[in-house]
């Protein structure tokens, strides 16, 4: 597709989007596309990295002429959804194993009502310690950091000190 055509179905698109007083959201809704390819239509710096499927869709629209709320995805096409979420990093950790692997343990406790009242607290005090080690362990890296900053702006500052001793 030539930037030019691009460029048309790009301000159809805003203009559209304007006249409807449509979310992004929304219009991708209607398109039955996903969310960013609206997005990416919408600015000249994204227009290469858009699949072929997104400027096809949006082409149908363009010359269909209509109001992108009036736009009907054909009876047979499967609705686009948002891939389910993945969890929160947050809930994992590195278990550090006897070889060293970076495998992802889930700390994430099991629903409440699978869980007895008992175990539950226990989970949640391991849980509490393992944050409190975790920030704990952070603050001393941070510790750390600052006095290697420190000395590198020492460095940095007395050039002769670094010649003396390389």
């Amino acid at each position: 597709m030539k930037p030019e055509e691009m460029k048309i179905i790009s301000e159809h698109l805003s203009d559209a989007i304007t006249k409807e007083d449509l979310p992004k959201r929304e219009a991708s809704r209607y398109l039955n596309l996903n969310p960013i390819y609206i997005t990416m239509a919408l600015n000249e710096r994204y227009w290469s990295s858009m699949s072929k499927d997104a400027w096809y869709r949006l082409i149908q629209w363009h010359n269909s002429r209509g109001k992108i709320s009036e736009f009907s995805i054909p009876d047979d096409e499967p609705i686009w959804k948002p891939a389910k979420k993945a969890e929160p990093v947050e809930n994992f950790l590195r278990d550090p194993g006897e070889n060293q692997n970076l495998q992802l343990i889930n700390l994430t406790p099991a629903p409440k009502s699978k869980i007895k009242p008992e175990e539950q607290k226990e989970l949640d005090r391991n849980l509490n310690g393992i944050r409190l080690s975790l920030v704990i362990e952070l603050r001393i890296r941070q510790e750390q950091l600052l006095d290697e900053l420190i000395e590198v702006r020492k460095l940095l500052k007395n050039p002769m000190y670094i010649s003396d001793n390389i």
